[in-house]
Parts: structure tokens; C-alpha cells; sequence
């Protein structure tokens, strides 16, 4: 009997799982592919901005090597005249840094600086650069050829500049008339803004390094440049990342997922992206440059899972359903009469707790539709505010109220699992608490609303100090029950939450009392453990904290008893 039921249940449900089964993985290929095509248009613009703030500087510098120098130029003590107007046209590149004139033995002989203030001064002491590879390297260029160091941190005097200052040098030789040469021309490129923007504009972790793995930008600050700064953590992406860095090294652009992240890379090769450039281009002049830039966006399968929440969540009620669906279906056609009368009766009982089911589905619904409704609307509302603001300051005034509402759709969602996971009588891990580790745990993340409101949290677990019980679970509860003794306080005493632990009839009770505004028991007593059910509209609430306690606590095997005066206060008693 048994087996027929299993075969002629098997011939019903496995065309429906395997269909479930088809969509969840069309879903996943869709969402692996729409994040792909994303994260790619997100770094082809990054290189564009790369190659458009590098374009002036390639301009400039081909610019000044054809300027018609001459040898009293390269003589500090005859070029005073100079300073006006390449500081005139320092004060309008705001991006550059330095502008400098090195004679053929690498000593500076003319050198403006750009202070932390944006004035262009002109530097009095100047410098031998005879040992650096960005002079040497230029040194050895001919006429029309342009050279573009490495992003590195500036260097002062053979030490490291601080604040450190992520540079890029652009140079050219200079020639006389008479194609004498007379030094180089060098001006230093201050990559700060670009960097930020490369790190900071990006919903997921964006990296740049080098082709030998070097970080350059990070959200992690620790790790740029980790491989130039002295007395520092050395950080290398090759060596963090072996397996993703023997892939990326193979491909020019490409996307791939690796141990479930989805990893995408555009590189960007200087000399081939910047050959396009009309100076370039119209073989006026030719650039020798050894960079070569990885630009990396990294999803991890975390987010790409939480975006897929939902629809696993409905097919996995979809499938619960169909199971139990079935199941009686079954039964019901191999039972005799006499049988049937009794699956008849079985029957009814599956309805109904699939009537509370579907109560509490439609609960749930009611509770997605409502509750999510309002942040969702302000977040669309505060995009179109932020889409039309036409400065970073304009926009940057709307960013903390965006993170507030997401934060708020983040806890909902969180209490949305949590009551999905107890509806699917999702089996926590049961263990041997500490009680006044549990307590600390919670009572320090409204630490601060505490000491700020003066509420006054009395501790007393003297009778007894364990309990087995889950420690997730716990936390929950102990969290919802705390959180509504600080919430609704009431304003007009001085506010105390007393905890204690105790025995009653040989159980261990938890007793939380507050005096707080309380809950009027004559009105609301057969509804205050229900969904989404609220009693003070003064004070805000989704109406989830107590119906969510009373299931975690019903469902092992504990129950939950209150007491409750108007503006007297409140006394939860946790019975194991």
C-alpha cells in the first residue's frame, strides 16, 4: 500500500518539480546574466572616465614639448620669466599638481607645486630627479615621443609624500630649434579625485589593480598601494585570489563565476586605449608607457541569492502546498469506502491547518504588500530627487535618508524569513545558553538608546543562569520583548526594565517587566499575540514582534503569558 501510494504520488509531483526545479535555474542563469551585462557597462564607463581625465593630460604634455624653449630655459637663474605663465596655466588644470622643467643631468630647473589650498606656487629649492625611473625612462625617448609613468605615490626628496598622493607623471623630451636637447618636461597628474570616484561610485566591491596583482583602489584603504608604502601589510590580489587571478590573467575582458560569486573584468591597456587619441592617432607624436590596469567588479553570491529570495520562497510554498495536495489526493483514490470516511476526516483537519496556512500566507502577503509599500515609495521618490540634483552636494544631502530606508526594508525582510522559517518548521539548533550572555548581547545593541533615554535595565538571574534552548531564537525573542520595553516607554516617568529568572511549578520562567504605557487587556487581550497587530498608533511598529515571539516559543516547546496595565506597565513571562 505504502509503495503504491510513493509511485502513483511519485508520477503526479515529479513533472511539478521538475518544472520548479526549471525555473529556479532559468531564474538563476537570468539573474547571473542581467548582473553580468550591469557590471560590464559599469566598467567600460569607469575606463571611459579613465581615458577621457587621461586625454588633457597627453594633450598638455605634447603640447609643452613643442613649446619653443630655449637653453636659457633650462638655466634657473635666467628663467624667472616663466613662472607667469605656466602658472597661469596650472591654476586651470585642477587635476595637476605639479608642472617641472628637468635639464638632461636630471636636475630640476624650473618647478611649480599646487598647495593643499589650490594655489600654484612656484618652489625655490628644487630637486635632483637623476635617479628616478620616470626621468630615466624619458631621458631615453626621441623627439614626439611621449611617456607615461606607472600610478604610484609621489616622492619628495626620496621619501614618500604625505598625505600619500597617487600620481601619474606624463613627459616628453624637449628640443631646441636646432633639435638640441635641451631636458624633459614633466607634470604630475593627481589621481585622488579619480581613484575615489572609481571606488565610491559602485553597488558592489570594485578593485583596480595593476597586472601584476598590485592593488591600486579598494573599498579596503589599507590595501592600496600596500606594495610601495614602507612598515605596512603587504596585500596582493594574485595572492589573495590565486584561482580568480590565474583566470583573469588569461583574458583581456571577461566575466566568469567562481565558487558562486560572479566576477567581471574590463582591463585597460594604455598604450592601446590611448593610441586612438588624436595626437596619436595622426602620428603627430608616440607613447611608451608599460600600464596596464584591471578593472574588477566582484558580486558575491550573497546578494545574488537575497535577490532570488523571493521567488525560492514562492516556490517553495508552491511546492509545500502541491505536496500535502497531492499526498491527500492519492490516499483518498486507494482507500476503501470504509478508509475514505477516515482520510475523509484526516482530510478535513489538513484543510484545515492549510486554512491557517493560508491565514497566515495571507498575513504575510498583507504584510509585504503594506509594509514595504511606504519605504519603497520613498526610495523611488528620493531617486527621482537624486537623478534630477545636478551637484554632489545636492545628492550627498539625500544619501543618509536612502540608508535609513533600506535599512528599514532590511529589518522587515529579516522578520519575514524568520516567520518563514518557523512556518516551514525550520528545525533550530538546540544548545546550552549562558542567560547573561544572551541578555548583554542584546541589551548592548540599544546601548546607546538606553543610557540617551535614561532607562535604568535591572539584571537578576540568581535561581538559575542556563537554559537549552536555540541561541538565534533566543536572542529574538529576548530582542522583540526589550526593544517594546524601550519603545513604548512612558515619557512622563523615570523608565526601568527589570529582568529576572525564576522557577514556577518546576519550569525556568524569564520574567521582563517594564513600566511602560502599556496594553489595555480588556480590549485587546485575544489579539495581542496575533499578526500584525498594534495597540499604541502614537508609536510606531510593523505589529511583527510579538506574534513572531509567541510562534518561535510555541514552536519549542515554551509558551508566553502577559500582564498588562494602562500607563502602569507590562510583565512577559517566558515559560520553558
Amino acid at each position: 500500500m505504502i509503495k503504491k501510494t510513493l509511485f502513483i504520488f511519485s508520477i503526479y509531483y515529479l513533472p511539478i518539480l521538475g518544472l520548479s526545479s526549471l525555473i529556479v535555474k532559468l531564474a538563476y542563469d537570468r539573474q547571473y546574466s542581467n548582473l553580468d551585462t550591469l557590471q560590464k557597462k559599469d566598467l567600460y564607463y569607469k575606463k571611459k572616465l579613465v581615458k577621457e581625465l587621461l586625454n588633457p593630460i597627453i594633450a598638455n604634455v605634447f603640447y609643452w614639448s613643442n613649446y619653443n624653449f630655449s637653453e636659457n630655459d633650462f638655466d634657473p637663474k635666467m628663467n624667472g620669466g616663466l613662472g607667469k605663465e605656466f602658472g597661469d596655466f596650472l591654476i586651470g588644470m585642477s587635476n595637476y599638481s605639479q608642472f617641472r622643467l628637468i635639464d638632461n643631468m636630471g636636475q630640476e630647473v624650473f618647478r611649480l607645486n599646487r598647495s593643499e589650498k589650490g594655489n600654484v606656487l612656484r618652489e625655490a629649492i628644487l630637486q635632483d630627479k637623476s635617479y628616478s625611473k620616470y626621468f630615466q625612462n624619458t631621458n631615453q625617448l626621441k623627439k614626439g615621443q611621449i611617456y607615461l609613468s606607472p600610478l604610484n605615490l609621489n616622492v619628495e626628496n626620496n621619501i614618500l609624500e604625505i598625505p600619500y598622493s597617487p600620481t601619474i607623471r606624463g613627459s616628453a623630451p624637449i628640443f631646441d630649434s636646432e633639435n638640441k636637447r635641451l631636458g624633459i618636461v614633466i607634470i604630475n597628474f593627481n589621481a585622488q579625485k579619480l581613484l575615489e570616484i572609481l571606488k565610491n561610485d559602485n553597488d558592489y566591491s570594485f578593485t583596480l589593480i595593476d597586472d601584476k596583482g598590485n592593488y591600486l583602489a579598494t573599498k579596503d584603504k589599507k590595501k592600496d598601494f600596500s606594495h610601495i608604502i614602507p612598515n605596512q601589510e603587504k596585500s596582493n590580489f594574485a595572492s589573495m585570489h590565486p584561482k580568480v587571478w590565474n583566470i583573469l590573467k588569461k583574458e583581456t575582458d571577461t566575466s566568469f563565476v567562481k565558487d558562486k560569486d560572479l566576477w567581471v573584468k574590463i582591463q585597460f591597456n594604455f598604450k592601446e586605449e590611448l593610441a586612438n587619441l588624436p595626437v596619436f592617432q595622426y602620428k603627430n607624436s608616440d607613447i611608451e608607457t608599460s600600464n596596464n590596469w584591471l578593472l574588477i567588479n566582484q558580486i558575491p553570491y550573497e546578494l545574488i541569492q537575497k535577490k532570488l529570495n523571493k521567488l525560492l520562497l514562492a516556490v517553495l510554498v508552491f511546492n509545500i502546498l502541491v505536496i500535502i495536495f497531492l499526498f491527500c489526493f492519492v490516499l483518498l483514490r486507494l482507500k476503501s469506502k470504509k478508509a475514505k470516511k477516515e482520510y475523509l476526516r484526516e482530510l478535513k483537519s489538513i484543510n484545515k491547518k492549510l486554512e491557517i496556512r493560508n491565514y497566515q500566507l495571507k498575513g504575510y502577503n498583507n504584510m509585504v504588500a503594506h509594509n514595504l509599500r511606504a519605504p519603497a515609495t520613498s526610495i523611488s521618490a528620493l531617486i527621482s530627487i537624486l537623478v534630477s540634483s545636478t551637484t554632489y552636494d545636492e545628492a550627498k544631502v539625500l544619501f543618509p535618508k536612502l540608508i535609513i530606508l533600506t535599512s528599514e526594508i532590511n529589518l522587515l525582510v529579516d522578520d519575514l524569513f524568520t516567520y518563514i522559517k518557523i512556518l516551514n518548521n525550520d528545525k533550530p539548533k538546540i544548545e546550552r545558553l549562558d542567560l547573561n550572555e544572551i541578555v548583554n548581547s542584546v541589551l548592548n545593541i540599544h546601548k546607546d538608546t538606553l543610557l540617551s533615554n535614561s532607562i535604568h535595565v535591572t539584571q537578576e538571574f540568581v535561581e538559575w543562569n542556563e537554559v537549552q534552548f536555540s541561541q538565534d531564537y533566543l536572542k529574538i525573542v529576548l530582542q522583540n520583548l526589550i526593544s517594546n520595553a524601550i519603545k513604548y516607554r512612558n515619557l512622563k516617568n523615570n523608565s526601568y526594565i527589570y529582568i529576572r529568572s525564576s522557577f514556577k511549578n518546576n519550569k525556568k520562567i524569564i520574567t521582563i517587566k517594564d513600566n511602560g504605557l502599556g496594553i489595555n487587556l480588556n480590549r485587546y487581550n485575544h489579539e495581542i499575540f496575533k499578526f500584525h497587530k498594534r495597540f499604541h498608533k502614537g508609536v510606531s511598529g510593523r505589529g511583527m514582534g510579538l506574534f513572531i515571539t509567541k510562534t518561535i516559543l510555541e514552536s519549542l516547546g515554551a509558551r508566553i503569558e502577559v500582564e498588562s496595565k494602562i500607563n502602569e506597565g507590562t510583565i512577559f513571562t517566558i515559560i520553558f
